[in-house]
């Protein structure tokens, strides 16, 4: 079946191909600003046809004409002045329209929106299924929170196991296989309060783009996708002050102009509120747990051809927690809990373009983190992390004066340190081993880990784009990446196509060899830490990813879209049976993700998206073979904003999920043990597990609803909001509590109908 559709996707590119070559005329052109700087995802349309199409990241386009005089070309786009020339008096240069165009700064309650991208900064990919969101959007979704990872698990393709945890879960593959960057530095555990909220501010992000597969070889180290996200720089024309509150966060952010406005400067801190309100209604079986943090951001332009960056970042937080086991209360444990933690990064960025044709970008990055855990009562953890990383990253690209293809070439090395233990002391009828898959709370599936060591890991790539066809672009490139602690060196081959059919019909095919070598700092995410140094032929985990996908641009803001994903994994690390890690896991996980959306323009009353998965996941180990806890079938989005008028937002969306697996309890083995006090036979149990993941939770769906009110006040933008989360209180599962018998179990479900509220004000 797979060499079947390999075949026929091989006939269609050559098809393609074949049509490219003898195409007809076509009409070429690049829009630049005032200052030179390529205008990206402009919609540019000719007459006479009415023809319309975006210009690329280049900030050019090209489109067939046939045998027809085009008389007038129009380019619109938010952030620059609308414009319309005739095509006479338009200048050419090597066979191009060049038009240009002037920026206009959008204020959007006190913040400018214009695109931040400089020099040198590598990340928009013509791979098929690219997520992108502005920073702008985060702060509004509905049910998001203000929190960028959720906001994307609303995304298709992208789900998350609970309302209870920010990490995805993207197109089969878990957290640890995700690589998170922020203006280019890789981040690691990007979570505050455990993984319930992420660590971003949405207030600083400028865009986000999330590329769930396929990805170019400039990323490397991971199966399975790349999230980057880009922080805003600070405004240059004046110095801005804000808040938001809301019974999640309040935050401060200032920003302003530096150096004579050849620099900007942006930071931010918030402070979680949990703590506060838990304490107002406290019990005794509450936890509060809390969080502050600084993000910052300095930038400045030492020329017209050097720029450089500085990012620092610092938070801390914990929470406590005491619960007390009641006279015949056995299913509430006695338990006191301490959680402190703390982390930070601190990066430095030089970009530098000595020609038009070449751009250059340096970056230098420490990151650390600490984590103490105590718990203490029927059982006992002791849990310390200490850890830090300097990252050296080198990126470049060169285009010739011909345009007729683009070079880009990087290296990146790491140099890591891990002092990770923990100490787990319970009675044994409370050290149940879980079985793959299972989640129950207090219940590890290791008693003691020890790790203190280093990790010297890093990569190379190169890429060629060939750019000179007017509608098939191809792109190949190769990747290194090594690792000490695994002592093992991969190459991975990648390929990608894109070919625009017409002005509104763009396919996109990709392939490619994914490596990802385990450590210590990745694994984090998966909740447990394999000991690999106990197998000294551990060695990297393999993907291989085919996607296609097909996008339709009805018109300037409505885009339908469809893609195909299959990927194959093999090596991946598991435990055996006497807990040794081995590479003895493999599987795959493919889809079909269906998708439409309306983008939001600054005419647009309504705007969002809906969207279609129809996904699968499969695991195999030697002794074992079971759909992971995150293998949902079916997901459905539909988001909606919707301007009402006179300043009033209505924000919708409803989620849909079919239910995930579990391992169910299928019976007990039961002893009696006589009690030393009272002298009667007391009965305990040890669970018989069913099959791996042979059971599924009910299905999951929630709706979300949002009213915003945006208004003036003492000369001052406020925004005003009230939302409901799980508006009609659907009680979705989390999980199955059982007695200690294991005869009878009860559901704990996810978060019930919640309301909340905030506000946002900009003070100059």
């Amino acid at each position: 079946m797979k060499r079947s559709i390999l075949k026929i996707a091989l006939g269609l590119l050559l098809g393609l191909f074949l049509y490219e070559l003898s195409a007809s005329a076509t009409l070429n052109g690049r829009v630049i600003a005032e200052n030179g700087k390529p205008v990206v995802g402009a919609i540019v349309e000719i007459h006479p046809g009415g023809e319309k199409l975006g210009t690329n990241e280049d900030g050019y386009f090209s489109i067939d004409v046939g045998e027809r005089k085009i008389k007038q070309i129009s380019v619109t786009r938010i952030g620059i002045a609308p414009v319309s020339v005739d095509t006479d008096k338009i200048k050419s240069t090597e066979g191009a329209y060049i038009i240009e165009v002037k920026t206009v700064p959008i204020t959007l309650q006190g913040s400018v929106a214009t695109d931040n991208r400089r020099p040198g900064e590598l990340r928009r990919s013509s791979t098929p299924s690219v997520r992108d969101i502005d920073g702008r959007k985060i702060t509004m979704m509905t049910g998001a929170n203000e929190d960028l990872l959720r906001s994307l698990s609303y995304m298709p393709g992208v789900v998350t196991r609970s309302d209870f945890t920010s990490q995805l879960y993207v197109r089969g593959g878990g957290p640890d296989q995700n690589l998170v960057l922020v203006d280019g530095i890789m981040l690691a555990n990007p979570y505050r309060l455990g993984t319930y909220i992420s660590c971003f501010n949405p207030y600083l992000v400028s865009d986000v783009e999330l590329l769930p597969g396929g990805f170019p070889v400039n990323y490397g180290d991971r199966l399975s996708s790349v999230l980057y996200i880009k922080y805003r720089n600070g405004r240059r024309d004046r110095y801005s002050l804000s808040t938001n509150a809301s019974l999640i966060t309040t935050s401060l952010l200032a920003e302003g102009p530096l150096f004579d406005k050849k620099g900007g400067f942006i930071a931010s801190v918030r402070r979680t509120h949990y703590d506060l309100a838990l304490n107002a209604f406290s019990t005794e079986k509450v936890a509060y747990p809390y969080f502050y943090d600084l993000q910052s951001k300095l930038d400045y332009d030492f020329s017209d051809e050097v720029y450089g960056e500085i990012h620092l970042n610092a938070s801390t937080g914990g929470f406590k927690l005491k619960t007390e086991q009641g006279y015949d209360d056995r299913d509430i444990v006695d338990l006191h809990q301490n959680d402190q933690n703390r982390d930070g990064l601190l990066s430095f960025t030089l970009g530098y373009k000595p020609s038009d044709n070449l751009n250059i970008r340096s970056q230098i990055a420490h990151i650390y983190r600490w984590d103490k855990y105590r718990a203490h009562g029927t059982f006992d953890v002791d849990v310390n992390i200490d850890a830090w990383r300097v990252s050296v990253k080198q990126d470049a690209v060169y285009k010739p004066d011909s345009k007729d293809y683009r070079v880009s070439m990087g290296w990146e090395h790491h140099h890591g340190y891990y002092d990770f233990g923990w100490d787990w002391v319970a009675d044994d009828t409370l050290r149940k081993q879980l079985r793959p898959g299972d989640e129950k709370p207090f219940m590890p599936s290791q008693y003691q880990f020890d790790y203190n060591g280093r990790n010297l890991f890093g990569g190379a790539y190169l890429s060629f784009d060939y750019l000179k066809w007017n509608k098939f672009k191809p792109t190949i490139g190769i990747r290194m990446d090594s690792s000490e602690m695994v002592g093992e060196t991969n190459f991975s081959p990648r390929l990608s196509l894109n070919y625009r059919l017409d002005p509104q019909h763009t396919f996109k095919f990709a392939w490619g060899y994914y490596y990802q070598h385990p450590n210590y700092e990745q694994l984090a995410e998966r909740g447990y830490y394999p000991e690999l140094w106990r197998n000294s032929d551990i060695k990297a985990e393999k993907a291989i990813h085919y996607l296609a996908g097909w996008e339709y641009l009805h018109d300037i803001n409505l885009v339908f879209g469809l893609d195909f994903y299959y990927k194959h994994l093999d090596d991946l690390v598991v435990d055996n049976p006497d807990g040794i890690p081995v590479n003895a896991g493999r599987g795959y996980s493919e889809g079909i993700e269906i998708y439409i959306e309306k983008r939001k323009l600054e005419e647009s009353k309504i705007s969002g998206w809906i969207s279609y998965t129809l996904g699968k996941a499969w695991k195999k180990t030697p002794w074992d073979a079971y759909y992971p806890i995150n293998d949902q079938r079916h997901t459905i989005n539909i988001l909606a904003d919707i301007r009402l008028g006179g300043g009033v937002d209505l924000g919708l969306n409803w989620h849909f999920g079919s239910g995930m697996p579990y391992t169910p309890i299928v019976g007990a083995d039961i002893i009696y043990r006589k009690d030393a006090v009272t002298g009667l036979r007391i009965p305990y149990a040890t669970p018989i597990y069913g099959a791996t993941n042979s059971s599924r939770y009910p299905a999951y769906h929630r709706l979300d609803v949002r009213l915003g009110y945006n208004f003036e006040w003492f000369s001052l933008p406020w925004t005003i909001y009230a939302e409901a989360l799980n508006a009609y209180n659907r009680k979705n599962v989390h999980y199955y509590s059982y007695h200690d018998i294991y005869s009878e179990r009860e559901a704990i479900y996810e978060m019930p109908l919640m309301p909340s509220f905030g506000l946002s004000v900009t003070f100059f």
